[in-house]
């Protein structure tokens, strides 16, 4: 049997517009805001000194650079609004500024909802508006009866162009058959990370119950619209992989360097370490080609290199 793994290069083999810049040109025309929100907000990690800048290097790798600085946010909110002074040069501010901590924060969710929308409700509208009724089937695509897939797009290229019955489809991030199981985010830490950093950064704080605490809820909440579910997807993944029968892996558009590289680490190499591997590079880039090789000595698998 043949895992094959499919990213969004697969979709964009097909010609279709679900790039990263596709959804940024969606967004300029459907609520400029939204980006704009992203790209001025100091919490979001980036070195660019202009917000022109800023935008290109966000969508060089949009779930990537979807990282919050959550110990800023916070730092800012206990100094802006802790109820005693954190050190000897401050006054004690009045005790009505005793819940404000929690009522800044809040106010900082309340902002965040566009980027909510950014990851939910935007993502599924542009992702839904995807035309597949002119697709045609690709040469390099010879698909067996009993090929098992895991896709990490969100489309039904699969199902609707190359007729694959849905049970042999994993939509490991969701699919737009489901709008509420869309995730799109970073993956290099999980909301459960965020709340247990707080705790252990501000814990000992005296107030840390009244204040503290309820005030990084909210920013957990922010956490979970920004932040993919790893750790439980990487749970059901593992339960509906074939354990004994899988003989090659085929990875078709998809970057197994990048930020789904957990997805490597954990289960796929691990799991399918004897099986045969056969990696599609696209023919626009050379250097997938010795990216692939480079993988494929590291983690010492048996592999080749196809290109389309």
């Amino acid at each position: 049997m043949r895992l094959i793994i499919v990213g969004n290069g697969f979709d964009q083999h097909h010609r279709l517009k679900t790039s990263y810049k596709d959804y940024c040109v969606f967004l300029k025309d459907r609520d400029p805001s939204v980006l704009n929100d992203i790209v001025n907000s100091r919490y979001f990690i980036g070195d660019a000194s202009n917000i022109q800048d800023k935008e290109d290097v966000f969508w060089t790798d949009v779930e990537k650079n979807l990282r919050f600085d959550y110990k800023a946010m916070m730092g800012d909110c206990k100094h802006d609004y802790h109820p005693y002074p954190l050190d000897d040069s401050e006054e004690f501010p009045d005790s009505t500024q005793l819940s404000s901590m929690k009522d800044a924060a809040e106010a900082t969710e309340k902002t965040f909802e566009k980027i909510y929308a950014f990851t939910t409700s935007l993502l599924f509208e542009w992702i839904s508006g995807v035309n597949l009724d002119d697709v045609e089937w690709s040469d390099r695509c010879r698909f067996k009866p009993d090929d098992l897939f895991v896709t990490f797009n969100y489309t039904l290229t699969l199902e609707t162009v190359y007729a694959i019955k849905p049970q042999q489809v994993i939509h490991i991030h969701g699919s737009v058959s489901n709008k509420i199981l869309l995730q799109f985010g970073n993956t290099d830490e999980e909301a459960i990370d965020v709340e247990l950093g707080y705790k252990q950064d501000y814990g000992d704080d005296i107030l840390y119950e009244q204040t503290i605490e309820p005030a990084s809820e909210c920013f957990v909440l922010i956490a979970e619209h920004l932040l993919k579910d790893l750790t439980d997807n990487i749970s059901k993944l593992e339960g509906r992989l074939p354990h004994d029968n899988v003989d090659e892996i085929v990875v078709m558009g998809h970057s197994y360097r990048g930020s789904d590289f957990r997805y490597y680490k954990q289960i796929f190499i691990p799991k399918f370490k004897n099986a045969k591997w056969v990696i599609y590079c696209w023919h626009g880039n050379p250097d997938e080609v010795g990216q692939a090789e480079s993988f494929f000595k590291e983690y010492e698998l048996k592999g080749s290199v196809e290109i389309w």
